[in-house]
């Protein structure tokens, strides 16, 4: 009988899939690596805030044995959508985590194509609301007059 190779299996045996060429796998990088990823669109962004938002319950990243954070491209794409929704909607936090845990994927957040009905949605609640979003724009609670009553007021001071 001659020898054969390490890498050849028996005849009969189911060959190994090739690696990472069927099923695609996600590579995790380390929160230094997403910073920089990031600092393009979010110029303010640290490796500090993204800590703060994992502290806050917004991301959960995988740990190595040493402690080491590692972010997928699933985990990157959640901190873009939280980051575009602070930056862009100003949304407080714990609204950005209801609308995530909430069953919303993190593309239907984030997608920018009705995010604000999505901040409408948030600050009027239901129907039945006391205060619409005019008037939390107004600040008094009062409803916003028709007729312009912020020129009439500049009108007075002249």
């Amino acid at each position: 009988m001659a020898a054969t190779d390490r890498n050849e299996l028996p005849l009969g045996l189911p060959q190994p899939p090739p690696a990472d060429s069927d099923r695609p796998r996600q590579k995790a990088v380390t929160i230094g690596a997403v910073c920089k990823a990031l600092e393009l669109e979010f110029p303010d962004i640290s490796i500090s805030k993204i800590r703060y938002l994992e502290d806050q319950k917004l991301l959960t990243p995988r740990r190595t044995q040493g402690g080491y954070r590692l972010y997928t491209p699933d985990d990157v794409q959640r901190l873009r959508t939280i980051l575009r929704l602070q930056r862009d909607e100003f949304l407080p936090l714990r609204v950005i985590r209801h609308e995530l845990t909430g069953g919303r994927s993190d593309r239907e957040v984030g997608s920018g194509a009705d995010t604000h009905t999505l901040r409408r949605t948030t600050v009027t609640g239901d129907p039945g609301a006391l205060y619409s979003l005019e008037d939390v724009v107004r600040g008094d609670g009062r409803r916003p007059e028709a007729g312009g009553g912020a020129r009439r007021v500049l009108g007075d001071q002249g």
